[in-house]
Parts: structure tokens; sequence; C-alpha cells
């Protein structure tokens, strides 16, 4: 019978739960060291954000060395959504906006307020990345004329105009919009959403 590796051990459905138990009965009867590890290959397992803390708080002062190791281990990781968004929840809480950023425009489908959460971060350090990609949103929506969601549209278009704002860029806002409202004029339910964005 072949041996079950540890990395195999890791993706056997209940290992999770498993994980978790392990961490919490460990550190109930003061195995800090099984407890630790538990709790690593807990966050690991499925990159949720309360088994990052349970980690962090069980780490202490190792908490630096040990951070760095999960978040590296954590971007090698190859799963797709939801992980993305958990991973970029993780990214957020350690304020790393600029690794957010980069698994976003890797993933074209993240959570939509995931996605506005990652904007509201970058809003005062990367507010170019925020109009550009907050624009490219709004403008596929109001393109394709999809007037269910012009309501969409025009969320999207006021975090462009936050970020046009935070660059310190009103003229630049106040043309785009003007563009905007022209190309679009007759789209009568579109255009006084445009409209309330002056």
């Amino acid at each position: 019978m072949a041996q079950t590796s540890a990395a195999d051990l890791s993706r056997l459905p209940g290992q999770l739960d498993l994980a978790r138990w392990l961490r919490d009965m460990a550190q109930a009867v003061g195995k800090h060291p099984l407890a630790l590890h538990a709790a690593e290959e807990a966050f690991l397992d499925d990159c949720e954000m309360v088994d990052y803390q349970a980690l962090q708080t069980l780490a202490g002062e190792a908490w630096p060395t040990i951070r760095e190791k999960v978040l590296k281990r954590m971007a090698q990781e190859k799963n797709g959504w939801p992980g993305t968004d958990k991973k970029i929840a993780i990214y957020l809480y350690e304020g790393q906006v600029a690794q957010a950023i980069e698994l976003a425009d890797q993933n074209r489908y993240l959570s939509r307020s995931m996605l506005r959460s990652v904007m509201q971060a970058a809003m005062e350090n990367h507010p170019d990345w925020v109009i550009q990609r907050s624009r490219a949103e709004a403008e596929e929506i109001m393109d394709a004329g999809r007037s269910n969601a012009y309501d969409t549209a025009a969320e999207w278009l006021a975090l462009t105009r936050s970020g046009h704002l935070s660059a310190g860029q009103q003229s630049e806002w106040a043309a785009l919009l003007a563009s905007l409202i022209q190309k679009h004029a007759k789209k009568y339910k579109l255009k006084p959403l445009l409209e309330r964005l002056r």
C-alpha cells in the first residue's frame, strides 16, 4: 500500500476540521508546538481569516517569521475562486495592498464586494489603478447597454470619481463625466445616474 504524503493529507476531505480540532485540543492541554503546527495547516488548507487570526494569536513573538512563511506559501497556492477572495482579504488585513491589487488583476471573476474592498484600500496610494479598473467595470456595463445593471455601473463610476479626487484630478473627472454623459445621452435610464455624479 502506498504511503500518504503530508501534501496529500492536507487535501483529504475533513482535513481542515481535523486540523482545527487538533489546534484547539493541543492548545487546551498545553502542547504549544503541536497546536502551532495544526494552526498553520488549518490556515493553509483554506486561507480563512479566522484561521489566520488563530495562528497569529498562537504564534506570539514568533509571528513575524511565521507570518512571512505562511504568506509565501499562500501566494504559491494556485487555488481559484473562492480562494482568491480569501487570499485578498488576508492581504488587505496585513495592509499589503499591492499584492491584493496584483491578485485582483489576475482574477477576472473576483466578487464585486471584494473588488470594491480592494479599490477602497487602494484609493490613497494607488488611485490610478482604482480609476482604470472601476472605469473598465462601468464601461463594460454601459457599452453593452445592460440597463438592468446601470445602478451598478454608477457605483463603479462613483469609485472612479473618488480615485480622480484622491489623485487631485478634478478637471480630468469632470471631462470624463461630460464625455460619458454625451456618449450615453440616449440611454434615458443611465443619463440621470451619470448626472448625479457631477
